[in-house]
């Protein structure tokens, strides 16, 4: 079974832009595909649960938007952002 992580940013935010390209480095380095989320595009995440941005959440393949595997909230190196790959790969 594989995951699924997926970014939830915003076009305004610094720390997203910083972020963001590790999150993708990360995810293309893991063999998987990256999901961009941008909360003023998608208002409707708000409703998930997210109260920061940037938040990069993993999520298990075959349940989009069910439990939460593992999470990350505001600034992530590379190396904090593989680690929160490697943890929700561990539950699944």
């Amino acid at each position: 079974m594989s995951i699924r992580p997926v970014f939830i940013g915003a076009s305004w935010c610094a720390p997203c832009k910083h972020v963001r390209p590790l999150f993708a480095k990360a995810v293309s380095d893991a063999g998987l595909e990256a999901e961009y989320i941008d909360v003023d595009e998608s208002p409707d995440v708000r409703t998930t649960g997210v109260m920061m941005v940037p938040t990069v959440r993993v999520y298990a393949a075959d349940d989009p938007f069910g439990d939460v595997l593992a999470e990350h909230r505001g600034y992530a190196t590379l190396a904090q952002l593989r680690a929160l790959l490697e943890r929700g790969q561990a539950l699944v």
